[in-house]
């Protein structure tokens, strides 16, 4: 069984739960999301944990009235929000019956963006916290010497990466989770992911980008789309400020691949 390792932004959701009513857990698959909000929940003396992706959890939202009755002081950890478009609505109805701090803790892979476009009529009555794999000073305390971290740090921060029993499980971990993400080639997708880890904090230019990797523009664009959504890099926006109303052109976009700039594919 996979130890806990606590993470750092466990006091900041218990603050969040204190003062609104819901708190969205926000993070890429397979990162903790799950098991901080079920160690959270284990404070809470009446916690009622729902997997959406089970049949049984989404049966016993099916009416909300009688939800919101049945729950009205309980703590509800809801697992895999991004299953059920319908829950906003049932939430609505749930947080009218009883507004105090602290209800729910939903847990999503969905990134902020999206996961808002659909609760804007929670606003104020939410707050978001995104959940990152482990940060080596969440998971390095002990670890002996340096080349033991240094081993440890190049299998990534995805916790069942992270403390696999040896280095040959954690690249099979890595390996089947890029197979997740596209069911294309895993070697090219290595091959992509060491290239956007040299471009960390670089102004990224696309069409050099796909010459080096002999690929048409859009299929780069494609491929980065789809490691954002992973959570695998992260696209920074051009900043620009404009005076004058004049017109500025952006500057290219950054790339952070702190996921992937030290493991070693």
């Amino acid at each position: 069984m996979q130890k806990y390792v606590e993470r750092s932004i466990t006091e900041d959701v218990r603050a969040d739960l204190a003062r609104v009513p819901i708190v969205a857990l926000l993070g890429p698959p397979r990162c903790g999301k799950t098991l901080l909000a079920k160690k959270i929940a284990e404070s809470y003396p009446s916690a009622l944990y729902l997997n959406l992706e089970k049949p049984r959890d989404r049966a016993k939202l099916a009416d909300p009235q009688r939800f919101a009755e049945t729950n009205a002081n309980a703590f509800v950890c809801i697992d895999q929000v991004q299953s059920m478009d319908e829950l906003v609505p049932l939430l609505c109805a749930v947080i009218a019956v009883n507004t105090c701090p602290g209800r729910f803790l939903l847990a999503s892979s969905l990134s902020r963006e999206a996961f808002e476009k659909g609760t804007e009529s929670l606003s104020g009555r939410i707050a978001y916290r995104e959940l990152s794999p482990f940060f080596p000073s969440e998971y390095l305390k002990g670890t002996g010497t340096e080349q033991a971290m240094l081993e440890l740090i190049s299998r990534g921060g995805f916790p069942e990466s992270a403390m696999a029993v040896d280095a040959v499980a954690s690249l099979t971990w890595r390996e089947a989770y890029l197979r997740k993400i596209e069911d294309g080639d895993v070697h090219a997708m290595k091959r992509f992911l060491k290239k956007c880890a040299r471009l960390q904090g670089q102004p990224l230019d696309v069409p050099l980008l796909a010459q080096s990797l002999g690929q048409p523009n859009s299929a780069v664009r494609d491929r980065l789309d789809a490691l954002q959504k992973a959570r695998l890099i992260r696209l920074l926006p051009a900043w620009e400020g404009a005076t004058d109303k004049r017109l500025i052109r952006d500057r290219p976009s950054c790339i952070s691949a702190t996921q992937v700039s030290a493991t070693r594919f």
